[in-house]
């Protein structure tokens, strides 16, 4: 077992939590490493510290695997053609 801490990158920013809450059951199921930045702030706490909007921070060794599955997911949510641009 390693003790090395994986790097993370932002790679999507959910509109909201219902669009998280489509994205997250995926992710787990691939065993992709991921946080959300932001995601217990209240919309005063983000106010009141400047704290931007919900962030997905996915581990760097998992980036180009979490961006087409989010894509996917999107895509088959939305129709847009252009989901894979947004990721």
């Amino acid at each position: 077992m390693s003790d090395v801490t994986p790097a993370f990158i932002e790679l999507y920013r959910p509109a909201n939590h219902a669009e998280l809450a489509l994205l997250r059951p995926a992710l787990d199921d691939a065993g992709i490493q991921y946080f959300v930045k932001n995601e217990f702030a209240t919309i005063g706490a983000r106010a009141a510290t400047g704290a931007d909007e919900l962030s997905l921070m996915v581990a760097t060794a998992h980036l180009e695997q979490a961006r087409g599955l989010i894509a996917e997911i999107l895509l088959a949510h939305s129709g847009n053609r252009h989901a894979r641009d947004q990721v």
